[in-house]
Order: C-alpha cells, then structure tokens, then sequence
C-alpha cells in the first residue's frame, strides 16, 4: 500500500516536473521572440538579429538622444541604436561582447556615455529582460558583476527566476509567441526608429524649482568601471570594429550640480583617448538651450534632431 502511494507520489512529481519544464520552455520562448521597445533590443543582439554598419550602445541619454533615421539618411549607412534605459555599461557590456562575437558588417560602434557612466552600479536594471539568456557566458558574467546571489538564484535555482518577474514579463511571452505565429516567423518586427525613442517633452516645468533646491553632489569615478570600458574597447577593436567614444550634451544647470563634472569630463576623455574616436559633446552649443531638452541630461526629440546633425558633421570624415 504504502509502496503504490510513493510510486503515485512520484509519478505526480514527474509528471509535475514535465509540465513546469515545458512552460518553462514556452515561456523563454516567446520572450526571445518579443522584438517590442528595449526588451526587443535585448532580443535582437542575443539573437544575432541585428548587424548594423553603424551599432550604437548607451543608457537613456544615448537612447533619447540619438536621431538614428535621421544619421541613416545623413550617412547613406545602416544605424541602430541598442542603448537601455537605466543599464550601466556593466550590464550592457554583455550586450557589447555579444555583438562583437557575431556582427560581421558592422564597422563602427559608437559608446555613448553620460556623467554616471563611470559611477559603480551593483544592481541590475531589469533583470527579466535578461533571464532568458541567464546561461549565456556573457550576460551571467556581467549580471554576477553586479549581483551574485541574484544571478545565482536566478539561474541554478529551478524556476527561481519567475519570483523576479511581474505580470509585463508573462505580456511580453504573449507577444513574442503572437509576433512568431503571426508574421510567417519573420526575424524581427520593423521598428521606422531603429531603436531610437523620441522624447517630445519640453522642458519639464518642474525641473528648475528640482535644480534650485539640489545641493551640489560628486559622482563617484570607479576605476574598475573605467577598466571595464577600456576592455570594451580593446574587444570592439580586436574584432576589426572602428570604436567611437562620445560624450552627448548634457545641460548647463545640470552641470553645475556637479561638483567634479571636470573631472568626469577628463576621464571620459582619457578612455577616449583609447577608442578610435572621441566626440565631446557635453558642454557644446546644444547644452545652454533648454529648449532642447527635457531634464538636465537627456534630449528631447528637436535635441536628438540637433546633436545629431551636429554629431554626423563630426563623423562624416571619419566614415568610409
């Protein structure tokens, strides 16, 4: 009797198991096929989907401040803009390794760095978007950088990942499943931006009265990131990659908050002094006009439109 009981016990485990692992499945599986805002971007570098002329990686300045249809008709060159919104380069850096590995037309790829780049981050930005390439080299490597126990649980935990996810992640499964059934299993979902996300924002109202009542404050300069970026760079440019460094606007009062913006400013210039090509944007023209921007470090679309235009009239001797 009780040996019948422990053999239906452990079928119902078993069977369990099956049922779990195949969701499993499915899940990873429409989350890989879901080519919509930055969880799309995630999904078309790791899957070796997007091979640009021009590759463009940053966090949210980059991604709001690059014109990218705009370079593409100034240039004549594929462009596309694979920045994240809130990921530090110790997250994104998988990213970056990863597209070096495979990109084969590729021959520029632009860094975009802001005043917190070289700030230390030790936690992750939106892990879901990542979970379902938790085993790849990479993304475990720059995810356990950043927080070991996370990464750990998430991935040599059976399931443990889907404590980390809310009701979007199960969304994005729906549509990654959606867009592989519906659309002849096409490669990816045309996006008339390339990964570039427009902000139409003014001047927030509120953003003076925020400026007049901050204390000034130092942003930490961590040599290990400053480190991390140079292997960056040596690994773009051992794989035939021309690497440009830039450093985009970033608005006068917003500077002025920054105690040791100089210094930022120097380090970011000695990493450029690595790369192939350094632009320094951050205290140009652009950066006295507020109309051209929405907060103190991130451009609204007429901003993107003119760091752009100013951008490519700095390249144009450069591309090939």
């Amino acid at each position: 009797m009780i040996f019948s009981q422990l053999k239906s016990l452990i079928f119902f485990l078993l069977i369990l198991l099956v049922i779990l692992m195949a969701v499993d499945t499915s899940s990873n599986f429409g989350v890989k096929h879901d080519f919509q805002n930055d969880l799309g971007k995630v999904n078309l570098v790791m899957g070796h989907r997007v091979d640009p002329d021009i590759m463009i990686f940053g966090s949210s300045n980059s991604e709001v401040g690059f014109d990218v249809p705009l370079l593409r008709r100034l240039s004549g060159k594929s462009v596309y803009n694979a920045a994240l919104d809130g990921t530090h380069f110790l997250q994104m850096g998988c990213l970056v390794s990863e597209f070096s590995d495979y990109s084969s037309q590729n021959k520029y790829v632009i860094l975009g760095l802001s005043p917190f780049s070289l700030g230390p981050m030790k936690k992750v930005n939106r892990i879901d978007q990542f979970l379902a390439y938790i085993d790849n080299p990479y993304v475990y490597k720059s995810l356990s950088s950043m927080d070991p126990n996370l990464t750990n649980r998430c991935r040599f935990i059976p399931f443990y990942k889907y404590t980390e996810v809310n009701s979007d992640y199960y969304k994005q499964v729906m549509i990654g499943w959606k867009s592989y059934l519906g659309s002849a299993r096409q490669k990816e979902i045309s996006d008339t931006n390339y990964g570039f996300t427009p902000n139409f924002q003014q001047w927030q109202k509120d953003q003076d009265a925020v400026n007049a009542a901050s204390d000034r404050f130092p942003i930490p300069i961590d040599s290990s990131v400053c480190r991390y970026l140079q292997g960056l760079i040596t690994t773009l440019q051992a794989k035939g990659k021309k690497v440009i460094l830039i450093y985009p606007p970033v608005q006068k009062d917003g500077q002025a908050l920054i105690t040791n913006f100089d210094a930022i400013g120097q380090a970011i210039k000695d990493l450029g002094a690595r790369a192939d090509y350094y632009f320094d944007f951050s205290n140009c023209s652009i950066s006295a006009k507020k109309e051209f921007f929405y907060n103190d470090s991130h451009l609204n679309a007429r901003g993107a439109k003119e760091f752009s235009l100013m951008l490519f009239n700095q390249m144009k001797g450069v591309l090939n």
